[in-house]
């Protein structure tokens, strides 16, 4: 339980800056893929999640069992990528990304059952928002933008933090 407290109380105190980076790298990649109106919210639907999930923590509604559930899933998501990065060569090629699609769904399902125990309109919300950028073409566009190596040194620092 001291895990789950410590890592929710960091994201409680502190807005880090990698994940402020992260999220601002995926708000350009969204907007030059579909536009300001579609990054405005995903933006508005992940701060949602972000402080419902919070909420519930503080409410006692989640425990380290429910919490570990889609960290681990976060993990193999963050693992997938930093792997794939290591060989890549301007754009992830379509087995990499099928892989790293299968490892979001998982996260997606995992979050999603929390979630629906709880709020079904946050589960709702969660489902369409990583649906968003676990979407195979919005993957593929990512992977050749300028910035996902910025992304990639986040999904890094995630690694590193919650080994």
């Amino acid at each position: 339980m001291a895990c789950l407290e410590s890592l929710t109380g960091r994201m409680i105190k502190k807005y880090d800056e990698e994940t402020s980076d992260l999220l601002t790298v995926l708000l350009n990649m969204i907007e030059a893929w579909k536009g300001k109106k579609a990054s405005e919210k995903f933006r508005k639907d992940v701060l949602g999640i972000v402080f419902k999930m919070i909420l519930l923590y503080k409410q006692k509604q989640l425990n380290k069992e429910t919490f570990n559930t889609f960290k681990y899933s976060f993990r193999f998501i963050c693992s997938s990528m930093t792997n794939a990065y290591r060989n890549y060569s301007g754009q992830l090629d379509e087995k990499t990304l099928q892989r790293i699609k299968t490892y979001i769904d998982k996260f997606k399902n995992d979050l999603t059952t929390i979630a629906e125990a709880h709020d079904k309109k946050l589960a709702q919300k969660i489902e369409s928002t990583v649906s968003f950028v676990g979407n195979v073409e919005f993957l593929t566009f990512a992977s050749k933008s300028p910035t996902f190596k910025a992304v990639i040194f986040v999904l890094m620092s995630y690694l590193a933090r919650t080994a």
